[in-house]
């Protein structure tokens, strides 16, 4: 009887670590205290988006979902497929931005893997090149880099040279310090139009904003 007790306390005290642990992989992950250099900053309040944001969904969505992302945040790859639910139900009202937020200091490859992500975008294939990037979170790499590009049939010469000369690291810093001046300490952070929510929604909870945002257009 009492090894049994013990059997059953053993397996409470894992199940409850285990639970534990996926919890805080699913959090947001707080960045270091920026030093904001535009002195503009105070007045920025939304999002910008530009012809080098990658985009996809509605053309002319009457909703914007920006996210500020590190690919190696395991609670921005949480995200990732809520994104795909909100995109496939309002299919001619929605549109997705991605922003670079890396954060150097918990991540030591984020920025490359932005800047790779990039460079694959150059070549039409940044969505392809994301989602890879998140498959192989946990052991991203230089090797890996180069690897994802040969498997999706990117010009290997070009983009080459295109990551080993960071050609498109002015894009990750332009959004990074676009994320700064807009006060975000955490990723992921989900910008629906002009509202905010920092870590991860539920699907129904997105879409639930979403449709609200989309009756108050009305």
């Amino acid at each position: 009887m009492r090894d049994r007790l013990l059997a059953y306390l053993v397996i409470g005290f894992l199940t409850v670590m285990v639970f534990v642990f996926f919890f805080i992989r699913t959090q947001p992950i707080p960045l270091p205290k920026p030093k904001i250099t535009n002195t503009n900053s105070a007045t920025l309040k939304t999002p910008s988006v530009t012809f080098v944001d990658p985009i996809r969904g509605a053309p002319k969505a009457k909703v914007t979902l920006v996210v500020y992302s590190d690919f190696e945040c395991a609670a921005c790859k949480q995200l990732n497929p809520i994104i795909d639910v909100a995109l496939m139900t309002f299919p001619n009202d929605v549109r997705f931005v991605w922003k670079d937020m890396p954060n150097d200091s918990a991540h030591p490859n984020a920025t490359s893997a932005s800047v790779a992500a990039h460079c694959a975008a150059r070549q039409g294939k940044f969505w392809e090149y994301a989602s890879a990037l998140f498959d192989r979170q946990t052991y991203l790499s230089e090797t890996q880099f180069t690897q994802i590009g040969t498997e999706l049939g990117l010009n290997e010469t070009t983009f080459s040279k295109c990551l080993s000369s960071k050609d498109t690291l002015p894009i990750v810093q332009k959004n990074l310090q676009e994320a700064l001046n807009l006060g975000i300490l955490a990723t992921p952070t989900l910008f629906i139009n002009s509202t905010s929510i920092v870590g991860v929604p539920s699907a129904n909870d997105l879409t639930k904003a979403i449709a609200d945002e989309l009756a108050a257009q009305k």
